[in-house]
């Protein structure tokens, strides 16, 4: 069962069996939980976290993030449809730095 509070979080998966990261997520950013209580949770490395959830959402899992709650799955699409603009623009942001230095001389 997923912890829903920072206070519940001694709750660990269990060791050796595979779980997923969406499994300990609930539905709504006022339902988020914040990278470092999942790596509480997980026993993760930020990195090892980061990663997790990267190819959980490639396998088509929608697990939704924003900088103020932390990790959520979509409690609707207004939800999934925000976080989706604020991943293409930071994609966008990205381009734009990534030209400008392949622009700049050496």
């Amino acid at each position: 069962q997923a912890p829903t509070s920072a206070n519940d979080a001694t709750i660990s998966p269990p060791s050796r069996q595979p779980f997923r990261i969406a499994d300990l997520l609930r539905p709504g950013a006022e339902n988020a939980i914040s990278r470092r209580d999942l790596m509480v949770i997980t026993g993760l490395s930020d990195r090892e976290l980061r990663l997790m959830i990267e190819a959980e959402r490639r396998q088509g899992i929608p697990i939704l993030s924003d900088n103020i709650h932390g990790y959520f799955l979509p409690g609707d699409s207004a939800e999934r449809d925000r976080c989706v603009r604020s991943l293409r623009r930071r994609a966008k942001e990205i381009e734009a730095t990534a030209a400008a230095i392949e622009r700049s001389e050496v």
